[in-house]
Order: C-alpha cells, then sequence, then structure tokens
C-alpha cells in the first residue's frame, strides 16, 4: 500500500489509511475467505513494485497494472470482511438477516444492500449489495 500513497495524488491520506487499518487485519481469521485474493496479490508482488502509478485529473490513483488491481482486492477483501455493513451477522438465508441485508452464500454473512462492499467474496450477483455485482472470475464484488 505504501506504493499507492507514494504516488502523492489527493488520494493518498486515503491510502495511509488503508495501509493503517486494513494491512494488519490480513493475517486474522477475518481474512480467511480472501485467501485466493491474497494469494494473487502476494504473487505478484515483485511484479508490482514496478506498476506504473498515476494520478488522474480528478486527483486519484489509477493504474491499467493488472497485478496492482490484483493486490487492490485483496486488501479491499480484508476491508469488506471487517465491515460490518459488509460482512455482518452469520446466516444461511436472507429471512436470518435484517431489513436492507442478503444473505451472502459464500461468506454466510449478512450484507448490507445499499452499502459499498468492493472485494468482498461472493458466488453470485445477489451476494453483492445493489450497486455491484459478482465478478465471477475473481469471485468477488465490483461496481456494477
Amino acid at each position: 500500500m505504501g506504493r499507492f500513497v507514494s504516488t502523492n495524488c489527493a488520494d493518498s491520506a486515503t491510502w495511509t489509511s488503508v495501509k493503517n487499518d486494513i494491512c494488519p487485519k490480513i493475517p486474522n481469521s477475518t481474512s480467511a475467505l480472501c485467501a485466493d485474493a491474497l494469494t494473487k496479490a502476494k504473487t505478484c508482488h515483485t511484479q508490482f513494485q514496478t506498476a506504473t502509478l498515476a494520478c488522474t485529473a480528478f486527483g486519484t490513483t489509477d493504474t491499467q497494472d493488472p497485478c496492482a488491481v490484483d493486490v487492490l482486492y485483496g486488501v479491499l477483501c480484508v476491508n469488506a470482511m471487517n465491515n460490518n455493513f459488509c460482512a455482518a451477522t452469520t446466516c444461511m438465508y436472507n429471512s436470518d438477516c435484517t431489513t436492507g441485508y442478503t444473505c451472502n452464500d459464500k461468506t454466510k454473512r449478512c450484507v448490507n444492500n445499499s452499502k459499498n462492499c468492493i472485494g468482498l467474496p461472493c458466488t453470485y450477483n445477489s451476494d453483492c449489495p445493489t450497486a455491484h455485482t459478482c465478478n465471477n472470475g475473481i469471485g468477488q464484488c465490483v461496481k456494477a
């Protein structure tokens, strides 16, 4: 995450926050469902060190490097699994969740239909919040 911070884009404070808040949670039990995403991220770590990162006209960090995207999805997965809006109480069925939440088939946790849960592990589109879809290639929620 230090590479994203060092781009010195306007969002570097966000990347610093992610680095400080999420990275220490990677080895805990809540990130177990992120093992595939984290393995992909670790596998391309060397390539990521040479990835091109740049600032967009809007001041956000951007990259076209697939490896950098893998690293982000690994970190975003851990973030989602440690967010009560994305991975709340355990469930088996939608009826196990409170109003506004649905049961994620892959995580067996309730997810809020209106929140941002990019990187959340999924099996079906219905596992993701309303504005997201399940990318079957990576098994994670992405923006629709």
